[in-house]
């Protein structure tokens, strides 16, 4: 979520809420949180998720052919992704688990 997004302190207060967001992130029982699952103060999740550092770490080859950072045909940024795929398509990559938020428990 962008630091400027419209949802950021746009929720309705709910006195007794959990404390926590999905992510562990505090949830005040008496200010407006945000709308949805994730009660920071913005900013991306996910590390190196434009692949901005020139490189593919943290991120793994999840299997299949392999994928790598260019500097060519960026759509934003200096950086892109590419894969090569196989006649079954290429698998895709995903980041570590420690790169990773953990997903919310019920």
């Amino acid at each position: 979520m962008h630091a400027s997004s419209p949802v950021i302190r746009a929720g309705t207060v709910i006195g007794s809420n959990g404390g926590q967001d999905a992510f562990g992130n505090a949830v005040s029982a008496t200010a407006a949180p945000n709308i949805g699952a994730y009660n920071g103060t913005g900013g991306n999740l996910l590390s190196n998720a434009g692949f901005e550092t020139g490189s593919l770490s943290p991120w793994t080859q999840a299997g299949g052919n392999s994928s790598s950072v260019t500097a060519a045909n960026a759509r934003t940024g200096s950086y892109a992704l590419t894969t090569t795929a196989n006649s079954s398509a290429a698998a895709p990559t995903r980041p570590s688990p420690a790169s990773a938020p953990a997903p919310p428990t019920c």
